[in-house]
């Protein structure tokens, strides 16, 4: 059996202050990251929307991608080159469309009950 340390006699309870100052230093610097910088962003599982993955013959000119879904009146779309180390010309991107806050409304007629 490999043994990296042989006696490895360390004294953590000991350093606790200084584990507890180092996750106290980095909860606050991700709560101001929060709160003073730009906030949380969420992801297409939360927003809700959709997710195409498109490849092309030819690189894609991506403002004229963007273009073309404004003109379709998909303003708010976010749009990702995608690069391959193994395949660094690959003509891909990833749009995220985001949901338009469609939501059901269930509904009964008056007087009934369910």
């Amino acid at each position: 059996m490999i043994e990296l340390f042989k006696q490895p006699n360390l004294d953590w309870m000991g350093k606790a202050k200084y584990f507890y100052a180092l996750s106290g230093i980095l909860l606050l610097a991700g709560w101001a990251s929060i709160l003073f910088g730009s906030g949380i962003r969420y992801g297409i599982d939360f927003k809700g929307g959709t997710n195409v993955d498109v490849r092309f013959a030819q690189p894609p000119n991506v403002d004229k991608l963007r273009d073309g879904l404004k003109a379709q009146g998909l303003g708010s779309t976010e749009i990702q080159s995608i690069s391959d180390i193994a395949n660094p010309n690959s003509n891909e991107v990833v749009i995220f469309v985001e949901g338009k806050g469609r939501t059901m409304r269930l509904s009964r007629p008056a007087g009934k009950k369910c």
